[in-house]
């Protein structure tokens, strides 16, 4: 599903083991490899060939995110405010983890006052504290999933600020399909 790494995999421990898991893969332990990326499907061909990968990218559940009802979901009121106060809202969901751009984000944030920041997700590892100190920038935690879509319709524009590298490389963000959804 994702490259293995510190920053995405956890502790050492889960590590080795899902390292030990992709080892056994590659070694022939198993029928079939799927891969949710282009970069680790090539990764597993290499390891045992084309015949025994499959390429399943992320997808999402359509009808939920194009539901009508989302259009009267209660958002909260700092939100409204937030928005009232922005011309434009850009909007991310996710985890607020390493793998975000955080050195970019403060860029953009510090160069458009006018536009409202709008995260929503949990924090891993303390990515909520590495969002920018603005009066543009709003964190909301986590969402439920139920009601992702009515936030969403909040948002003009939608972006994925991962951090080059890897980790961005080898993922099928699915926010990405929830967005276009």
């Amino acid at each position: 599903i994702d490259h293995i790494d510190p920053a995405i995999s956890g502790d050492e421990e889960n590590i080795r083991r899902l390292n030990a898991l992709k080892n056994y893969a590659f070694s022939g332990g198993v029928d079939f490899i799927v891969a949710s990326a282009k970069a680790l499907y090539e990764e597993a061909v290499q390891a045992v060939g084309e015949d025994k990968v499959i390429l399943v990218p992320n997808g999402v559940d359509v009808e939920h995110y194009r539901d009508p009802r989302h259009k009267y979901c209660a958002i909260p009121e700092p939100l409204s405010k937030f928005k009232n106060a922005h011309t434009a809202i850009v909007g991310y969901f996710g985890a607020l983890a390493p793998w975000l751009w955080y050195e970019e984000i403060e860029k953009l944030v510090a160069l458009r006052p006018d536009i409202g920041f709008v995260f929503i997700g949990p924090d891993y590892y303390g990515g909520s504290t590495l969002l920018p100190k603005s009066k543009n920038v709003l964190w909301l935690g986590p969402v439920d999933y139920k009601i992702l879509p009515g936030y969403a319709l909040h948002f003009d524009v939608c972006f994925i600020p991962f951090r080059p590298g890897k980790i961005a490389r080898t993922t099928s963000p699915l926010k990405l399909f929830e967005y276009f959804a």
